[in-house]
Formats: C-alpha cells, sequence, structure tokens
C-alpha cells in the first residue's frame, strides 16, 4: 500500500513513521495495529547504513525501548561486525529507561559483560534513530541458529545474574519437565492485541494432554507475566505445577514497563526481573507464547533446542 500510495518518504532513513501511519488510517487503508505496522515496514526496507568497513559501530540507546527490543539492536550491531560493515563495536546504553546512575554509565554492562570489539581509537559511528530500527529488526528474521550462535560467541550474562537463574532452576526445575508460559497483559497493552487467558490455557492443557506418563509426572509450569490477574488464574487450575518469581506485575490496567516508577525499587531492578524472566524461561522443554513478546521471543535464542509455540493477539 505504502509504494503503490506514492509513499517514498517511507522507504528513507528519515520517514516519518507516525505521520504515514495516521494518513492510512484515516483514508482507511489501514486496520492493524501501529506496532505491526512499524513491523513489516522496517522489514521491508534495507539497512540504511553508510558503512565505510573502517570505522567502529557505537550502539548507544536512541530510543526508550524495552530490554528485549534493544537487545534485538545489539544482536543487529554484532551482526554488522560479523559481516564485515564495521571494524569494531562498542555497546554504550547510556540512556533510557534501565538506565540507574548509582549503579553506572551503561545499562548493558549492569546485566551483561561488556561488548567492546575491534581498536576503539578509530573513528565512530554511532547509531542514529532510523538506524536503530533496522538494526533492532536483524535478530527477529534472521534464522535462529544463526541469532543463537551470535549470542553464544558475543552476549554473556554477568556472574550474578547467571547465579540467581541457577539458583532458581537448582530449586525449581532439576530433574523436572518444564513449560514455561509467558503471557502479555497490561504491560504495552496499546501496542498490539492480547492473547486472551482462555486461548493461552486451552494452549497449555493441549501440550500438556500430549506428553508421557513420565513428563507428566515431572511436570513444573514456569510463569512469566506482567499481570498478577492471569496468574491468579492458572493458579486455580495448577496449584502444584506452577512456580514463578516474586516480581513486580500490574493489578489494573496501567502497563507495567511503561511507568517503572510506580512498580519498581530502581530502573536496574525494572531492568533485573526483566532479564531473569527471559532466562528462565529459556531453560523450559516447552516455551508458549505471545507472538508480540520480544522478551520471549529472545528466551527461544538462548535455547535453540526448545520448542516454541506462539499464538497471537486478538
Amino acid at each position: 500500500i505504502v509504494e503503490s500510495r506514492g509513499f517514498e518518504a517511507a522507504k528513507k532513513s528519515n520517514f516519518q513513521q507516525d505521520a504515514v501511519y495516521n494518513f492510512l488510517k484515516k483514508q482507511g487503508l489501514m486496520n492493524i495495529p501501529k506496532a505491526i505496522f512499524f513491523f513489516f515496514l522496517i522489514l521491508s526496507t534495507s539497512l540504511p547504513i553508510r558503512a565505510t568497513e573502517q570505522e567502529i559501530f557505537v550502539l548507544e540507546n536512541p530510543s526508550d525501548s524495552g530490554m528485549f527490543a534493544v537487545f534485538g539492536s545489539v544482536i543487529g550491531a554484532v551482526y554488522l561486525y560479523e559481516t564485515g560493515s564495521f571494524k569494531g563495536v562498542h555497546i554504550d546504553l547510556n540512556s533510557g529507561r534501565y538506565l540507574d546512575p548509582a549503579i553506572g554509565p551503561n545499562w548493558w554492562e549492569y546485566f551483561f559483560e561488556p561488548i567492546i570489539i575491534g581498536n576503539q581509537s578509530l573513528p565512530k559511528h554511532y547509531c542514529s534513530i532510523d538506524e536503530y530500527y533496522h538494526v533492532a529488526a536483524v535478530a527477529f528474521h534472521k534464522g535462529k541458529d544463526y541469532v543463537c550462535n551470535l549470542i553464544k560467541k558475543y552476549i554473556h550474562p554477568k556472574p550474578h545474574i547467571k547465579q540467581e537463574v541457577d539458583t532458581f532452576v537448582n530449586k525449581h526445575f532439576k530433574n523436572r519437565f518444564v513449560i514455561g508460559v509467558h503471557h502479555r497483559g497490561t504491560d504495552k497493552i496499546e501496542e498490539w492485541p492480547l492473547v486472551p487467558y482462555k486461548e493461552t490455557h486451552n494452549q497449555l492443557k493441549s501440550v500438556i494432554k500430549g506428553l508421557s506418563k513420565k513428563e507428566r509426572s515431572k511436570l513444573t509450569i514456569y510463569v512469566a507475566t506482567d499481570d498478577t490477574h492471569f496468574l491468579e488464574y492458572l493458579r486455580v487450575y495448577y496449584p502444584y505445577e506452577i512456580v514463578y518469581n516474586e516480581f513486580s506485575r500490574s493489578s489494573g490496567n496501567t502497563p507495567l514497563h511503561a511507568y517503572g516508577a510506580n512498580f519498581y525499587s530502581s530502573n536496574y531492578q525494572m531492568g533485573k526481573e526483566a532479564l531473569l524472566d527471559c532466562l528462565l524461561l529459556s531453560k523450559s522443554n516447552i516455551l508458549i507464547r505471545p507472538s508480540s513478546s520480544c522478551l520471549s521471543s529472545v528466551a527461544s535464542f538462548f535455547n535453540r533446542d526448545m520448542t516454541v509455540i506462539s499464538l497471537q493477539g486478538q
């Protein structure tokens, strides 16, 4: 539609996404959520990055995106380095919702080992806001095996994060058959259609029905959600099988991560809880997830052997 209607500006690096989307919607040509429109618009364009092959690609934090949308851009940054577009890369996330000045100036390094590759005295190419969205899309349309290999090579959680994951796994997952369930409730409700509770539950019942007797006897269900009511809903049906972390959740209609100051003790805590949920979901044998979620999509990148079932919102 964009091309046939002559909106060539949408194909340029400085396109005004909101203006294009709103114009199309007013003309009756757009009846999908804005996030879906942006996603396909991004994937339809090539990376607008003028690489000289003699620069360091510096990823700061030009957008107030969630942790795992930013994680996608980190994958994109190391992909540009791997494919020879740049001589090095530096992940320097010095702004955004997870920045906690009391801990340090680069929030990536609160949770992950530094990514500083190449001769940092070379000229720098700072990722612009338009480039950022294109770079972020790399992780979500490259093959899973390829992204898994990039993560294994370049992205390593800090020891204290790994320790918390290992402690929970040893206590709740050891010698168990684990189904991970991720539900986005109030979180970013304005951006994407929600998956109804019943649809997630029906899928969970179907998965359990297909398990062997031995697998059912060892069943553990790990629930990661921002929605208190969803957790309570599933606990009615699986009071003994469900495990979860005592993380911040919303019990109303307020999006959790959009208003973090109202729910978390710090920006660091907000990021840490999201990352721990992601890494624990990645320890599942089977993952049931909303297709809209970057968090549980990234969880699947940490475990290439995990069976993943994606649900569409309504």
